[in-house]
């Protein structure tokens, strides 16, 4: 058996997505030490179990069966059986954010209280071959990276769906606390190009600037102008990446005051001025 024990927890980010066996992935990060990532990871066991603990809950793993760390949680191995087959899978927070769809609070809540689930022998199977195919493009042209990626979101969702198709395990509702945050995050969708203050918030759910920043902090660890920051960031980035909008129409479009504005939100957040983005990822 592996073992590991409690360290300080290691950060890492990674590309926008990764498939990995279990073996290459402890190669990168050791047993013994925890990591928090500021994205998702989903692990996959074929075979043999693994017991590990997220943000110190500890949680075992056997065979058809998977789990899903959220955002900013701490996970730590403890121990591993000797025909432990599993793989990892890994979203970062840039990637998960451009795409087309809305965070589902419910379901991460749920994820979050149970983030181990039974997978069916069909669903293994599917989720097998598109891991096989997704190996088959190791390449680093454009276009096999965005097929690689959707073949990682295929399985993902097969894992999702498994988490929506469980059968409820006796969910507590929601707090008020937490139903104030997911009211702020389904506002924020809604106005985050154009509302950037705490206060505007606030005011929509008629509570004052700070008692909700003190709530959403409580609920999700991190404060509602990090949340407004990551999301206006993302957006630029995905304007830069995938349009011939220019920077001052981007700013305009994110409702920056000038465009000088916009250039110096955007480096202070990621450490480049947007054209230096623009043309790194052309």
């Amino acid at each position: 058996m592996h073992t590991t024990t409690d360290n300080q927890a290691k950060t890492f980010t990674a590309e926008k997505s990764r498939i990995q066996d279990f073996t290459d992935f402890t190669a990168e990060f050791p047993h013994e030490h925890a990591f928090l990532f500021d994205g998702i990871i989903l692990g996959i066991c074929s075979k043999g179990n693994m017991r590990f603990k997220i943000n110190y809950n500890e949680y075992h793993i056997s065979a058809n069966e998977a789990f899903v760390i959220l955002p900013r949680h701490i996970f730590t191995i403890i121990r591993t059986s000797p025909d432990l087959q599993l793989k990892i899978l890994r979203f970062s927070s840039d990637f998960l954010l451009t795409l087309p769809t809305n965070p589902d609070f419910s379901l991460a809540r749920r994820i979050s209280h149970y983030p181990c689930i039974s997978i069916q022998p069909q669903d293994m199977e599917n989720i097998q071959l598109l891991y096989t195919m997704a190996r088959q493009y190791e390449s680093l042209s454009d276009l096999t990276l965005q097929l690689q990626s959707s073949l990682h979101l295929s399985i993902a969702f097969i894992i999702t769906a498994s988490f929506e198709q469980a059968p409820a395990r006796g969910e507590l509702p929601l707090s008020r606390q937490e139903n104030l945050t997911k009211s702020f995050f389904h506002l924020l969708l809604q106005h985050y190009q154009t509302q950037r203050s705490v206060a505007f918030y606030a005011e929509q759910l008629c509570i004052t600037p700070k008692y909700l920043t003190t709530t959403v902090k409580r609920i999700t660890g991190y404060s509602i102008q990090d949340w407004i920051n990551d999301i206006t960031i993302i957006t630029a980035k995905r304007y830069l990446k995938t349009s011939s909008r220019t920077i001052q129409d981007i700013s305009e479009e994110l409702h920056f005051q000038t465009t000088s504005s916009f250039i110096r939100f955007f480096r202070q957040h990621t450490g480049c001025t947007p054209l230096k983005y623009r043309k790194d990822n052309d």
